[in-house]
């Protein structure tokens, strides 16, 4: 999409109708991705990477290296996935492939919230902010938790008694 706003920009389009905010409060990319977008259509020739660099450094603050750490392991996981063909990103509430653990390892989202469980823990219960940050980075949290619980029990199938199995 990025590339598209960067094309109409570029192009000195008068407006441009971009549907990656679903008005949800715990859609914390869709801010994010918001920001980066108002930048570039008013500068095209600006770094994607380095506009979201800016937007993650201000609002989470010292917390920030957590938050990039995450992407950052979602963004090299994508990189092995990109030559899968039966990869692709959930279209519709039938598709039921969208967040498939062939594509999700266990491995890497229990890793994902443990990075912004870290993040939380480091916070200054002291200061000001540590309210609104901790919701910020629970918010982040719930990204790999919402694609956890999504496919729970294939993550943690039912044992022989059938109880079930709370990881390895």
């Amino acid at each position: 999409m990025m590339k598209n706003i960067k094309t109409a920009a570029k192009n000195k389009a008068e407006g441009y109708l971009a549907l990656f905010s679903y008005g949800d409060k715990n859609e914390w990319q869709a801010s994010m991705n918001g920001y980066v977008a108002a930048e570039l259509m008013w500068n095209a020739d600006l770094s994607e990477t380095a506009l979201r660099n800016e937007y993650i450094e201000g609002y989470y603050g010292n917390s920030s290296k957590y938050v990039k750490k995450l992407i950052a392991a979602f963004e090299a996981h994508y990189e092995l996935l990109k030559d899968n063909s039966d990869f692709r990103f959930k279209m519709t509430k039938d598709d039921d492939i969208g967040f498939n653990v062939r594509f999700y390892p266990e491995k890497l989202l229990t890793e994902a919230i443990a990075v912004m469980d870290e993040a939380i823990a480091e916070l200054d219960k002291n200061s000001a902010d540590y309210d609104i940050m901790v919701k910020r980075l629970k918010c982040v949290r719930l990204t790999p938790m919402r694609m956890l619980h999504y496919n729970y029990y294939a993550y943690y199938p039912r044992d022989k008694k059938g109880y079930y199995a709370l990881g390895e």
